[in-house]
């Protein structure tokens, strides 16, 4: 499971944008009331994506019943996989931070956290609008 979970946070999507932060934040609290707000916030923002996500892998199922050419076929079979696997990254996600914010253990010095530069935060957008632009095309298009 880490090891999907590895590749899945590899790819560049832009929900690891507003991720990413939070988890470094959470991770990094030097506080108890820092720790449970940026719990409380990373989980909220978790399951927003994780219904959002489930909505999309839904309408990916729904296009593989459309009659429509072979190449569309692939295109929603690969939104649907996508998906799923976001998904289950997300859950994943929320087991491992809930058990670290759980484990009371917090870190004795502040460390600081890197950004992702402009241009991987810039190749994520484009990505992801990218992919659901042909997605959402082709959706529209044979439905």
């Amino acid at each position: 499971m880490k090891s999907i979970s590895i590749f899945i946070g590899r790819l560049p999507f832009v929900g690891k944008v507003a991720i990413r932060p939070l988890v470094f934040d959470l991770y990094l609290s030097t506080s108890v009331d820092r720790r449970l707000r940026s719990y409380l916030m990373l989980m909220t923002l978790l399951i927003l994506l994780l219904l959002l996500h489930a909505v999309w892998m839904w309408m990916g199922l729904e296009a593989l019943r459309f009659e429509s050419p072979v190449w569309a076929k692939i295109v929603s079979a690969a939104f649907a996989f996508v998906n799923f696997m976001v998904i289950v990254f997300h859950f994943y996600l929320g087991y491992r931070v809930t058990r670290f914010f759980q484990s009371r253990v917090l870190p004795r010095v502040e460390r600081s956290y890197t950004k992702l530069s402009g241009g991987d935060a810039l190749l994520t957008v484009v990505v992801t609008l990218v992919g659901l632009a042909v997605f959402f095309f082709q959706y529209a298009w044979f439905s």
